[in-house]
């Protein structure tokens, strides 16, 4: 992509995991696994930044937690999603898969970061 003046412009790449849950119990032990180490280990698989949301909740819906991530470029996160995710997301299943002791349901979102703005 670039620009009016014709520079390129590299884009940075953002990916997302929302995370869902009825139980505060479940929830409690997600943050806590995110906090003690998954979000480290994404920002060493690549990430350049990571963020732990608690999203407001919807009436009567359930407790939702994002983990974002900022990848220099959708290749970085190709080649995290490669050599790194496979791992992580079989350790983020055993604990939080439907079939573990604090299931949760996930919901997935990535793309190009088009523009920043502080």
């Amino acid at each position: 992509m670039s620009d009016i003046m014709g520079r390129v412009e590299s884009l940075a790449y953002m990916y997302a995991v929302t995370a869902e849950t009825d139980s505060p119990d479940a929830a409690r032990a997600y943050q806590a696994w995110l906090k003690g180490g998954h979000i480290r280990d994404v920002l060493r698989g690549g990430a350049v930044h990571g963020e732990l949301i608690e999203l407001d909740p919807e009436p009567g819906g359930p407790i939702r937690i994002q983990s974002r991530y900022t990848f220099p470029s959708r290749a970085i996160f190709e080649l995290y999603e490669r050599n790194h995710a496979p791992a992580l997301r079989e350790e983020g299943i055993r604990l939080f898969g439907p079939k573990s002791e604090h299931p949760m349901r996930f919901i997935r979102t990535q793309g190009n970061i088009i523009a920043e703005f502080d």
